[in-house]
């Protein structure tokens, strides 16, 4: 629809010129100058319609955008931190605030935990080896992964690099904002990094530093 709109603009724009060269040798010059002024005065009302159409959209996507953050979506608070960090993106600051919002947010000075687990009839937990665990958490709803993150990490059977390697994938890749918060909060603290939860270079910077410390 935009690009129609666009093509239509462009079409009355050279019909517009067209008409004010032919009128150019058919008549008196004080009329060819209203032609041109009228091809002139529609291309820029074309300009200025696709500048405030440009203006509209980028202002849609933005809000979408910004819906989708508070709403868990991983890719949409990515997204707010890159047009937070470019200087010529024209929303810049509401893509600040809002990306610093959702961080604060996502950082509570309160944290609940002890979740309950729902395994299915017949399965023992603890029975589960890290690689089942990891297929578990990697099958199931978002809803349910930050139980499974705390059960993952409270095992000390398992040994706490390969338990902190699983933090570090979720808050690399996971698409619900929540796990990456409760990933990034047992992540931050095993670093001794003192960052937020959702500081998530921050957080990756750090275990590459000390990752080759940890056994």
């Amino acid at each position: 629809m935009k690009y129609l709109m666009i093509l239509t603009g462009l079409l009355l724009v050279v019909l517009s010129l067209y008409g004010a060269i032919r009128s150019f040798r058919k008549k008196p010059k004080d009329k060819v100058g209203l032609g041109l002024s009228i091809a002139l005065l529609s291309c820029l009302s074309w300009i200025l319609a696709t500048k405030e159409s440009a203006q509209q959209n980028r202002i849609s996507a933005f809000t979408q955008t910004v819906i989708a953050a508070q709403n868990d979506d991983r890719q949409a608070f990515d997204q707010l931190e890159i047009w937070a960090r470019d200087r010529s993106f024209p929303l810049r600051e509401k893509a600040l605030n809002a990306f610093r919002s959702i961080l604060d947010k996502h950082s509570p000075s309160m944290v609940r935990g002890g979740f309950k687990i729902p395994w299915e009839e017949g399965i023992d937990p603890s029975k589960l080896s890290f690689d089942q665990l990891r297929q578990n958490y990697q099958a199931a709803p978002a809803w349910l992964k930050p139980g499974l993150i705390e059960d993952i990490w409270k095992r000390e059977n398992i040994p706490k690099k390969q338990r902190m390697e699983f933090l570090v994938e979720v808050v690399k890749r996971d698409s619900s904002l929540t796990a990456v918060e409760y990933a990034g909060r047992y992540l931050s603290s095993a670093l001794d990094a003192g960052v937020k939860p959702l500081a998530i270079k921050q957080l990756l910077q750090a275990w590459i530093e000390k990752k080759s410390s940890i056994k």
